[in-house]
Protein backbone atom coordinates (compact mmCIF):
# COMPACT_ATOMS: atom_id res chain seq x y z
CA UNK A 1 0.00 0.00 0.00
CA UNK A 2 0.87 3.33 -0.60
CA UNK A 3 1.71 6.24 1.86
CA UNK A 4 -0.89 8.09 0.34
CA UNK A 5 -3.28 5.07 0.74
CA UNK A 6 -2.15 4.72 4.17
CA UNK A 7 -2.85 8.63 4.57
CA UNK A 8 -6.02 8.16 3.52
CA UNK A 9 -7.05 5.75 5.55
CA UNK A 10 -6.09 7.56 8.68
CA UNK A 11 -7.40 10.60 7.81
CA UNK A 12 -10.83 8.70 7.07
CA UNK A 13 -10.62 6.98 10.70
CA UNK A 14 -10.05 10.18 12.48
CA UNK A 15 -12.95 11.85 10.41
CA UNK A 16 -15.62 8.54 11.16
CA UNK A 17 -14.27 8.49 14.99
CA UNK A 18 -15.29 12.12 15.27
CA UNK A 19 -18.10 12.42 12.76
CA UNK A 20 -20.47 9.30 14.28
CA UNK A 21 -20.73 10.16 17.88
CA UNK A 22 -21.86 13.89 16.69
CA UNK A 23 -24.29 12.10 14.11
CA UNK A 24 -25.48 9.59 17.06
CA UNK A 25 -25.82 12.71 19.08
CA UNK A 26 -28.10 14.62 16.72
CA UNK A 27 -30.17 11.79 16.17
CA UNK A 28 -30.79 10.86 19.78
CA UNK A 29 -31.45 14.91 20.31
CA UNK A 30 -34.31 14.81 17.41
CA UNK A 31 -36.10 11.62 19.15
CA UNK A 32 -35.88 13.35 22.27
CA UNK A 33 -36.22 17.01 23.04
CA UNK A 34 -36.79 16.60 26.28
CA UNK A 35 -33.64 15.37 28.14
CA UNK A 36 -32.58 15.41 32.07
CA UNK A 37 -29.01 15.01 32.96
CA UNK A 38 -28.92 13.38 37.04
CA UNK A 39 -25.30 13.83 38.24
CA UNK A 40 -23.94 12.10 41.70
CA UNK A 41 -21.95 14.62 43.54
CA UNK A 42 -20.59 13.02 45.99
CA UNK A 43 -21.68 9.43 47.86
CA UNK A 44 -19.81 8.55 51.11
CA UNK A 45 -20.90 6.61 54.10
CA UNK A 46 -21.24 8.06 57.36
CA UNK A 47 -21.70 5.36 59.49
CA UNK A 48 -20.54 1.50 58.90
CA UNK A 49 -21.12 -1.46 60.76
CA UNK A 50 -17.65 -2.41 60.46
CA UNK A 51 -16.51 0.44 62.33
CA UNK A 52 -15.91 0.05 65.85
CA UNK A 53 -19.13 1.70 67.80
CA UNK A 54 -18.30 3.85 70.92
CA UNK A 55 -21.37 4.62 73.44
CA UNK A 56 -20.60 8.15 73.24
CA UNK A 57 -20.58 8.70 69.68
CA UNK A 58 -23.54 7.91 68.12
CA UNK A 59 -26.38 9.21 64.70
CA UNK A 60 -29.83 10.29 65.95
CA UNK A 61 -32.91 10.83 63.30
CA UNK A 62 -35.56 11.96 65.13
CA UNK A 63 -34.72 10.27 68.51
CA UNK A 64 -33.72 6.89 66.70
CA UNK A 65 -30.08 6.12 66.10
CA UNK A 66 -29.22 4.79 62.58
CA UNK A 67 -26.46 2.00 61.59
CA UNK A 68 -25.73 2.40 58.07
CA UNK A 69 -25.78 5.94 57.16
CA UNK A 70 -24.78 7.57 53.94
CA UNK A 71 -24.07 11.05 52.52
CA UNK A 72 -25.56 11.75 49.35
CA UNK A 73 -25.36 15.51 47.04
CA UNK A 74 -27.38 15.18 44.01
CA UNK A 75 -27.85 17.65 40.70
CA UNK A 76 -30.52 17.86 38.06
CA UNK A 77 -30.24 19.69 34.79
CA UNK A 78 -32.60 20.14 32.05
CA UNK A 79 -30.28 19.94 28.93
CA UNK A 80 -32.90 19.53 26.41
CA UNK A 81 -34.27 21.17 23.56
CA UNK A 82 -37.71 21.90 25.14
CA UNK A 83 -39.23 22.53 28.77
CA UNK A 84 -40.30 19.69 31.17
CA UNK A 85 -43.24 19.49 33.08
CA UNK A 86 -42.51 17.87 35.71
CA UNK A 87 -46.07 18.23 37.54
CA UNK A 88 -47.59 15.25 39.29
CA UNK A 89 -50.56 13.82 37.76
CA UNK A 90 -51.38 11.71 40.79
CA UNK A 91 -49.92 11.44 44.25
CA UNK A 92 -46.47 10.56 42.74
CA UNK A 93 -43.84 12.99 41.31
CA UNK A 94 -42.62 13.78 37.96
CA UNK A 95 -39.84 11.83 38.57
CA UNK A 96 -38.50 9.19 41.02
CA UNK A 97 -35.26 8.67 42.28
CA UNK A 98 -34.93 5.11 43.49
CA UNK A 99 -32.67 3.48 46.05
CA UNK A 100 -32.71 -0.33 46.56
CA UNK A 101 -35.28 -1.97 48.16
CA UNK A 102 -33.15 -2.18 51.59
CA UNK A 103 -32.53 0.95 51.71
CA UNK A 104 -34.49 4.48 52.43
CA UNK A 105 -34.62 8.17 52.29
CA UNK A 106 -34.43 9.59 55.78
CA UNK A 107 -34.06 13.65 54.97
CA UNK A 108 -33.99 15.17 51.76
CA UNK A 109 -33.20 18.85 51.46
CA UNK A 110 -32.71 21.05 48.05
CA UNK A 111 -30.01 23.31 48.61
CA UNK A 112 -29.62 25.28 45.33
CA UNK A 113 -31.84 25.97 42.24
CA UNK A 114 -31.65 28.50 39.68
CA UNK A 115 -33.82 31.54 40.04
CA UNK A 116 -37.47 31.10 39.27
CA UNK A 117 -37.50 27.52 39.52
CA UNK A 118 -39.39 26.22 42.21
CA UNK A 119 -39.30 22.17 43.19
CA UNK A 120 -40.18 19.81 45.59
CA UNK A 121 -38.62 16.60 46.84
CA UNK A 122 -40.73 14.21 49.12
CA UNK A 123 -40.02 11.24 50.72
CA UNK A 124 -42.81 8.31 49.39
CA UNK A 125 -44.93 8.02 52.29
CA UNK A 126 -45.78 4.52 51.40
CA UNK A 127 -42.26 3.29 49.97
CA UNK A 128 -39.39 4.96 52.24
CA UNK A 129 -36.90 4.70 49.41
CA UNK A 130 -38.58 6.45 46.53
CA UNK A 131 -37.74 10.04 46.18
CA UNK A 132 -40.71 12.31 44.57
CA UNK A 133 -39.32 15.10 42.35
CA UNK A 134 -42.11 17.71 41.11
CA UNK A 135 -41.94 21.04 39.74
CA UNK A 136 -44.65 22.99 37.58
CA UNK A 137 -41.89 23.97 35.19
CA UNK A 138 -38.23 23.03 34.48
CA UNK A 139 -37.14 24.93 31.67
CA UNK A 140 -34.27 24.38 29.58
CA UNK A 141 -30.77 24.88 30.84
CA UNK A 142 -31.90 25.37 34.96
CA UNK A 143 -30.22 23.08 37.94
CA UNK A 144 -31.18 22.47 41.30
CA UNK A 145 -29.17 20.23 43.81
CA UNK A 146 -29.73 18.22 46.99
CA UNK A 147 -28.53 16.88 50.02
CA UNK A 148 -29.86 13.45 51.15
CA UNK A 149 -28.90 11.12 54.01
CA UNK A 150 -30.04 7.44 53.23
CA UNK A 151 -30.23 4.47 55.61
CA UNK A 152 -29.35 1.26 54.65
CA UNK A 153 -30.91 -2.49 56.32
CA UNK A 154 -27.67 -4.25 55.34
CA UNK A 155 -23.91 -4.00 56.39
CA UNK A 156 -22.83 -3.07 51.72
CA UNK A 157 -22.15 0.05 50.44
CA UNK A 158 -24.62 1.93 48.53
CA UNK A 159 -23.08 1.77 44.62
CA UNK A 160 -24.20 4.45 42.53
CA UNK A 161 -25.00 2.02 39.86
CA UNK A 162 -28.04 0.84 42.09
CA UNK A 163 -29.38 4.13 42.20
CA UNK A 164 -32.20 4.33 39.37
CA UNK A 165 -34.60 7.41 37.65
CA UNK A 166 -37.76 6.82 36.96
CA UNK A 167 -40.22 9.19 34.42
CA UNK A 168 -42.95 8.98 32.43
CA UNK A 169 -42.22 12.44 30.64
CA UNK A 170 -43.36 11.92 26.92
CA UNK A 171 -40.79 12.82 24.43
CA UNK A 172 -37.61 12.32 27.23
CA UNK A 173 -35.18 9.72 27.10
CA UNK A 174 -34.20 7.31 30.01
CA UNK A 175 -32.05 9.05 32.60
CA UNK A 176 -28.90 7.49 33.96
CA UNK A 177 -26.78 8.77 37.08
CA UNK A 178 -24.25 9.32 36.33
CA UNK A 179 -20.58 10.22 38.75
CA UNK A 180 -19.07 13.41 38.68
CA UNK A 181 -16.13 14.30 41.73
CA UNK A 182 -16.65 17.95 42.11
CA UNK A 183 -12.74 18.32 42.81
CA UNK A 184 -11.77 15.57 40.28
CA UNK A 185 -11.89 17.76 37.06
CA UNK A 186 -8.22 19.16 38.23
CA UNK A 187 -6.77 15.89 38.64
CA UNK A 188 -8.02 14.15 35.13
CA UNK A 189 -6.19 17.35 33.47
CA UNK A 190 -3.22 16.32 35.22
CA UNK A 191 -3.71 12.56 34.24
CA UNK A 192 -4.54 13.72 30.64
CA UNK A 193 -1.60 15.86 30.13
CA UNK A 194 0.41 12.79 31.31
CA UNK A 195 -1.23 10.60 28.61
CA UNK A 196 -0.30 13.28 25.91
CA UNK A 197 3.39 13.35 26.90
CA UNK A 198 3.64 9.13 27.01
CA UNK A 199 2.02 9.54 23.72
CA UNK A 200 4.82 12.09 21.87
CA UNK A 201 7.16 10.02 24.01
CA UNK A 202 6.06 6.66 22.14
CA UNK A 203 5.88 8.19 19.21
CA UNK A 204 9.42 9.52 18.68
CA UNK A 205 10.34 6.67 20.46
CA UNK A 206 9.07 4.52 17.38
CA UNK A 207 10.40 6.71 14.85
CA UNK A 208 13.89 6.52 16.39
CA UNK A 209 13.67 3.09 16.21
CA UNK A 210 12.33 3.00 12.52
CA UNK A 211 15.26 5.54 11.69
CA UNK A 212 17.83 3.39 13.35
CA UNK A 213 16.67 0.14 11.22
CA UNK A 214 16.22 1.81 8.02
CA UNK A 215 18.84 4.62 8.02
CA UNK A 216 21.39 4.95 10.11
CA UNK A 217 23.41 2.31 9.67
CA UNK A 218 27.12 2.86 11.32
CA UNK A 219 30.13 1.37 9.68
CA UNK A 220 31.07 -2.21 10.35
CA UNK A 221 34.51 -4.52 9.53
CA UNK A 222 35.13 -7.54 8.51
CA UNK A 223 38.04 -9.80 8.40
CA UNK A 224 40.16 -9.84 5.27
CA UNK A 225 40.36 -13.77 5.40
CA UNK A 226 36.95 -13.99 6.41
CA UNK A 227 34.24 -11.72 5.16
CA UNK A 228 31.63 -13.08 6.66
CA UNK A 229 32.34 -12.25 10.31
CA UNK A 230 31.44 -8.84 10.90
CA UNK A 231 33.25 -6.86 13.80
CA UNK A 232 32.33 -3.21 15.36
CA UNK A 233 35.76 -1.30 16.15
CA UNK A 234 36.03 1.89 18.42
CA UNK A 235 38.77 4.24 18.49
CA UNK A 236 40.61 4.00 21.98
CA UNK A 237 43.63 6.18 21.95
CA UNK A 238 44.93 8.30 18.49
CA UNK A 239 47.05 4.86 17.76
CA UNK A 240 44.49 2.31 19.74
CA UNK A 241 41.50 0.12 17.94
CA UNK A 242 39.52 -2.07 20.11
CA UNK A 243 37.65 -4.23 18.04
CA UNK A 244 34.49 -6.58 19.02
CA UNK A 245 33.40 -9.59 17.01
CA UNK A 246 29.36 -8.62 16.59
CA UNK A 247 27.07 -6.03 15.55
CA UNK A 248 26.25 -4.90 19.42
CA UNK A 249 29.27 -2.82 20.02
CA UNK A 250 32.41 -2.61 21.90
CA UNK A 251 32.54 -3.76 25.27
CA UNK A 252 35.87 -3.85 27.74
CA UNK A 253 35.18 -7.36 28.88
CA UNK A 254 34.87 -8.72 24.83
CA UNK A 255 37.68 -6.61 22.38
CA UNK A 256 40.87 -6.85 21.22
CA UNK A 257 43.28 -4.19 20.67
CA UNK A 258 45.65 -2.98 17.83
CA UNK A 259 47.67 -0.65 16.35
CA UNK A 260 46.37 1.27 13.75
CA UNK A 261 48.59 0.03 11.55
CA UNK A 262 47.56 -3.77 12.65
CA UNK A 263 44.00 -2.62 12.26
CA UNK A 264 44.87 -1.87 8.62
CA UNK A 265 46.46 -4.68 7.54
CA UNK A 266 43.79 -7.35 9.58
CA UNK A 267 40.29 -5.52 8.81
CA UNK A 268 38.36 -3.93 6.05
CA UNK A 269 34.99 -1.75 6.21
CA UNK A 270 32.47 -4.21 5.14
CA UNK A 271 30.24 -2.66 2.12
CA UNK A 272 27.24 -4.91 2.59
CA UNK A 273 24.34 -3.06 3.30
CA UNK A 274 22.20 -4.25 5.97
CA UNK A 275 18.75 -4.51 4.29
CA UNK A 276 15.51 -4.97 5.61
CA UNK A 277 12.46 -6.94 4.50
CA UNK A 278 9.72 -5.09 3.20
CA UNK A 279 7.56 -7.46 5.82
CA UNK A 280 8.94 -6.03 8.48
CA UNK A 281 8.46 -2.56 7.51
CA UNK A 282 4.90 -3.08 6.72
CA UNK A 283 4.22 -4.62 10.16
CA UNK A 284 6.19 -2.02 11.85
CA UNK A 285 3.74 0.21 9.47
CA UNK A 286 0.59 -1.35 10.88
CA UNK A 287 2.03 -1.33 14.72
CA UNK A 288 2.64 2.00 14.21
CA UNK A 289 -1.12 3.11 12.81
CA UNK A 290 -2.76 0.79 15.62
CA UNK A 291 -0.75 2.28 18.31
CA UNK A 292 -1.36 6.05 16.88
CA UNK A 293 -5.01 5.54 15.90
CA UNK A 294 -6.08 3.80 19.53
CA UNK A 295 -4.18 6.38 21.70
CA UNK A 296 -5.67 9.27 19.36
CA UNK A 297 -8.82 7.72 20.20
CA UNK A 298 -8.81 7.09 23.66
CA UNK A 299 -7.28 11.00 24.34
CA UNK A 300 -10.36 11.97 22.37
CA UNK A 301 -12.84 10.10 24.49
CA UNK A 302 -10.41 11.61 27.76
CA UNK A 303 -10.96 14.75 26.75
CA UNK A 304 -14.73 14.69 25.66
CA UNK A 305 -15.26 13.46 29.13
CA UNK A 306 -13.23 16.24 30.87
CA UNK A 307 -15.16 19.15 29.14
CA UNK A 308 -18.45 17.12 30.11
CA UNK A 309 -17.46 16.81 33.84
CA UNK A 310 -15.71 20.33 33.72
CA UNK A 311 -19.25 21.70 32.48
CA UNK A 312 -21.19 19.99 35.45
CA UNK A 313 -18.79 21.40 38.15
CA UNK A 314 -19.15 24.72 36.50
CA UNK A 315 -22.81 24.71 36.34
CA UNK A 316 -22.53 23.38 40.07
CA UNK A 317 -20.33 26.68 41.25
CA UNK A 318 -22.00 28.77 39.21
CA UNK A 319 -25.68 27.56 41.07
CA UNK A 320 -24.10 27.32 44.82
CA UNK A 321 -21.93 30.94 44.18
CA UNK A 322 -25.21 32.16 43.08
CA UNK A 323 -27.33 31.09 45.69
CA UNK A 324 -24.66 31.95 48.19
CA UNK A 325 -24.38 35.57 46.87
CA UNK A 326 -28.05 35.84 47.28
CA UNK A 327 -28.13 34.81 50.87
CA UNK A 328 -24.88 37.06 51.75
CA UNK A 329 -27.15 39.81 50.14
CA UNK A 330 -30.49 39.23 52.39
CA UNK A 331 -28.66 39.04 55.56
CA UNK A 332 -28.63 42.36 57.70
CA UNK A 333 -25.92 44.38 58.31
Amino acid sequence: MSLEGIISIIIAVVFGAIGIPSFIVAISRKKYPKRMEFYVLDLVRIISPFVKQYDSIKLLHEGKETKNVSFIKGMCVSSGDEDILLEPKTHKGGMQVLLPAEYKWLEVHIQARSEGLYVSAEIDTDEPNILNISSELFKRDEVFTFDAYIEGEKNNRLRIKEIKINHRIEGAEKVEPRYVSVYGVESRKKTFRSLIYLYVATIVMMASSTFLMVYDQPVRYVDKNDTETIYTAAIMTPDTVSVSKGTDGVWPWNCERYSLDEFNSKFEINVKKRTVSYQILISMGVLFIVFALGTLGFAIYVRHRMNRDKKVVDMYNKITKMVSDKDNTNQPI
